[in-house]
């Protein structure tokens, strides 16, 4: 079991050469806090970086 963090989460997950980005905060209906704006600025700098991701 994965423990939640109380001001919600970016899931990041490579499958081949996707990245999936899944935001994970349902009790606040998805609301982003500014742990999850980071969070999402590294996953899309990530995917910036990487010459194999779409």
């Amino acid at each position: 079991m994965t423990t939640r963090h109380e001001d919600g989460q970016i899931r990041v997950e490579k499958r081949g050469n996707l990245l999936l980005m899944g935001i994970d905060r349902p009790e606040k209906r998805n609301g982003f806090t500014p742990k999850m704006f980071a969070e999402l600025a590294r996953a899309y700098r990530q995917l910036e970086q990487s010459q194999d991701l779409f």
